[in-house]
């Protein structure tokens, strides 16, 4: 399973993304203007509570968007080059903040979505 993840993005191309048309230009705008967005509150938070930057941009897209996965694997690069040590407490923690509050959110916006949408007959059970 893990191959077949890992895999995912290696037939990406510009081709495809053309091929999707406007609709997949729109999303991928929005989804980096959201990575950066999550990036900038993280580091901004993080210094305006004194702590360190790093402990910010663990906060962010790196570990919201990424999960526990990628905050392991890149707190090992913030311990190596960087020193900050506990980077691995920071990565777990945030990426579980992150599962549970989008969890809490998720649910309730995905529900009033299709309640609110011209589709909503489709979707009832």
């Amino acid at each position: 399973m893990l191959a077949f993840f890992a895999t995912i993005g290696l037939n990406a191309n510009i081709a495809s993304l053309r091929a999707g048309g406007r609709v997949v230009g729109i999303f991928l705008i929005v989804v980096v203007g959201l990575l950066v967005m999550q990036n900038a509150i993280g580091i901004g938070m993080a210094s305006l509570l004194g702590l360190d930057p790093l402990m910010g941009l663990l906060a962010g897209s790196i570990t919201l968007s990424g999960g526990h996965g990628t905050g392991a694997a890149w707190s090992k690069l913030f311990i190596e080059r960087y020193g900050f040590t506990n980077a691995t407490e920071v990565a777990m923690a945030c990426a579980t903040f992150g599962l549970v509050l989008g969890g809490l959110i998720g649910g309730p916006v995905a529900r009033y979505l299709v309640k609110h949408s011209h589709h909503a007959e489709r979707y009832s059970g």
